[in-house]
């Protein structure tokens, strides 16, 4: 039972642990590190549970093997090759033996990957990834007492093994092996009272320690300030993305300000803007004075300006540090959705002894403004920070928001691994909040269109629109989704469902005058104007957007739509200046990092054949036709044969004739195998 415990506690470290393995293919070297007693021969025993299907050799090292040369070697299979070594404790390896090992497995041509245990870091130099082993925390601990002992024990005593153990298994193990079973009950520990358990979690909660605040919540009776104890629980489910069970107990607040102002949040997570107005009315009627009304009526702003369509008066004054850092993240929140992602970056950063939790609402905006303005690498590490936070104060309602982000970064950066991983994390219950499963869907939408996974797009797109369809969440700029969707609609030849998409979109935006709206909105409209035969019309709508959106601080957003004009320039005839747009859409994403995109501009004009690189095109060396050009193009970008057919104007027929030649040529036989010829040049 022990043991199944720390595999839910390490359950991210293993799933990412087998992805770089898997994903990193031959030449991977992964550490597993920890001291004695973190558990990490069972961390890789639970790893390899997920990589049964390659072929392993495993040796056991000990410490008398680090002076014998050549004792490691003599323990691999010869010729070291087409396998995944398997090694318990590395460092008692021989230096020599050592040497090879990583030299084989490191090698450009390598066909070998290694993962073993090590007891710290000091070759770490030597891997590809590392995944460092943390003691348990508090909570943790006192989740590992209870599995091993099959008991709940006080918290008193849970602190005393924590401090004595550093909150390691090994230790944890040691110790209660030798407690006598009276212990285990709380003899000999000093006790608190009830209350002084209520009042620690009150000061826990407020401090956003929440998984320990919840640790002295369990201690209370349940005639002890009921109500406190409701509001308190509602709360922590309600950061751990738990809806029901925050419905339960914050559903009827009751009349103290504080327990009402966690109901405005719970009204937040679900977007029910028109509750949250209501309730901060009535805060400020009943308690005009109190912190927590003012807390209130800073989360309030979002509704406000949610139905509004326009950014409202930020005319309160904080009484506190606390809402004053809230009151930064709200206006940051704003100012990004509002097209301002300038004001937006500044107001989202936090600084050194401010509130790590609710830096983890501004990471969320922080990461996704860095991504507009085209900052990807510091959004990728905002995001790491973010989720890192939100994973050790125990709020769980973010991680859908950090992820939404980061799984776009790593796809168009190259990083498969990553956006899997990120991609694998953003799979929701059906227990969760509004304001993680729009991020979510997202995501997978966005992601899943960019690399022309064109059925899982659908689905998510499908989704979102289920969703929207029974709460309003189609308030101008806070998520926006409709134009991927549309697009998305398009390339599987669904014209009017995308026209209607975006026939609403259109309507809801428009007024705003967002102009990062307009520009993106405009992208399936152009396009569904090319389809329709309207080229005049279709060339004015994307250059307008172009014009509009170049004007403005959000590279991100001018990529992607440069992107998506110039490919359907090139598809129309108009090659040189479908060349000159991909040209600048590409040093754009280039000077993103966004390596993925970069490669497929270059794709686009290889095919398009107009100056230095169409001149690869026009003279390819796999000797395909111009029109069977086009219809790999379109193929390798998830086109079905009839999106393809309805796009050129030919029978269905006629596109697998060609496709069939084309897979001839290129010696492929899979769509994918296409993508990756193409991606090759």
């Amino acid at each position: 039972m022990s043991s199944q415990y720390l595999r839910h506690i390490h359950r991210r470290r293993l799933h990412r642990a087998a992805l770089r393995v898997t994903a990193g293919g031959p030449g991977t070297v992964l550490l597993l590190t920890g001291p004695e007693g973190s558990d990490r021969r069972g961390v890789l025993e639970s790893v390899l549970t997920h990589l049964a299907g390659r072929p392993q050799h495993r040796v056991a090292l000990f410490p008398w093997n680090r002076d014998e040369p050549g004792a490691l070697a003599a323990l691999l299979p010869t010729p070291l090759a087409d396998t995944l070594i398997v090694v318990d404790d590395l460092q008692n390896a021989d230096e020599r033996s050592l040497r090879q090992l990583i030299s084989t497995a490191r090698h450009p041509e390598s066909t070998v990957s290694v993962i073993a245990t090590v007891d710290g870091p000091d070759l770490d130099h030597l891997a590809t990834d590392v995944v460092a082993l943390p003691p348990l925390t508090l909570a943790e601990t006192s989740g590992y007492v209870r599995s091993v002992t099959g008991r709940s024990v006080p918290v008193e005593l849970v602190e005393q093994i924590h401090a004595e153990t550093g909150g390691w298994p090994g230790a944890i193990n040691t110790l209660l092996t030798a407690l006598p079973e009276g212990r285990l009950v709380g003899g000999g520990v000093e006790k608190r009272e009830p209350a002084e358990h209520l009042a620690r979690a009150r000061e826990l909660a407020a401090d956003f320690e929440l998984p320990t605040a919840e640790l002295h919540l369990d201690e209370c009776p349940p005639d002890l300030d009921p109500a406190e104890q409701n509001s308190l629980r509602g709360y922590l489910a309600l950061n751990r993305g738990l809806r029901r069970r925050a419905h339960e107990y914050l559903a009827d607040p009751g009349p103290a300000p504080h327990h009402r102002a966690r109901s405005v949040l719970l009204s937040l997570a679900d977007w029910d803007l028109p509750g949250m107005q209501g309730k901060v009315t009535a805060l400020r009627a009943d308690a005009p004075s109190d912190t927590a009304t003012l807390e209130a009526r800073i989360l309030g702003l979002v509704a406000d300006a949610a139905c509004s369509g326009r950014m409202p008066a930020l005319d309160i004054t904080p009484d506190t540090a606390l809402n004053r850092q809230r009151l930064d993240m709200v206006h940051g929140w704003l100012a990004l959705t509002f097209d301002d992602p300038l004001t937006a970056r500044e107001r989202l950063q936090h600084l050194p002894g401010q509130s790590p939790a609710i830096g983890v609402w501004q990471d969320a905006w922080l990461s996704r403004t860095l991504y507009v303005l085209g900052e990807w690498t510091t959004a990728a590490r905002v995001v790491e920070r973010g989720l890192a936070t939100s994973e050790a104060h125990g709020m769980e309602l973010l991680e859908p928001m950090l992820l939404w982000t980061g799984s776009q970064i790593a796809a168009m950066q190259g990083d498969d691994l990553l956006a899997a991983d990120y991609l694998q994390r953003l799979t929701l219950s059906e227990d969760a909040f509004l304001l993680q499963s729009l991020p979510a869907a997202m995501g997978r939408m966005i992601v899943a269109a960019n690399s022309a996974d064109l059925p899982s797009a659908l689905r998510a797109g499908a989704l979102l629109a289920r969703t929207v369809s029974s709460t309003d969440t189609q308030h101008p700029g806070f998520w926006p989704w409709e134009d991927v969707y549309a697009q998305t609609l398009i390339r599987a030849g669904r014209i009017d469902a995308a026209d209607e998409v975006i026939t609403g979109a259109e309507e809801r935006h428009t007024p705003s005058g967002l102009v990062s709206l307009t520009a993106k909105n405009a992208v399936p409209r152009a396009t569904i104007q090319f389809q329709r035969g309207d080229v005049t019309g279709g060339l004015q709508t994307f250059e307008k957007a172009v014009e509009a959106i170049l004007g403005t601080p959000m590279p991100a957003y001018q990529s992607r739509i440069l992107f998506e004009y110039g490919k359907v320039l090139r598809r129309h005839g108009r090659r040189q200046r479908a060349d000159e747009i991909l040209s600048h859409a590409a040093e754009i994403f280039r000077q993103m990092g966004a390596s993925v995109m970069v490669e497929r501009c270059a794709a686009e004009r290889r095919v398009g054949g107009v100056g230095g690189v169409g001149a690869v095109a026009r003279t390819n060396p796999h000797g395909l036709t111009p029109q069977e050009e086009q219809i790999a193009a379109l193929v390798a970008e998830g086109a079905t044969n009839s999106a393809v057919a309805r796009e050129l104007s030919l029978s269905t027929k006629t596109v697998e004739y060609h496709l069939t030649r084309i897979y001839r040529k290129l010696g492929v036989r899979t769509r994918q195998g296409l993508r990756e010829e193409l991606a090759q040049g």
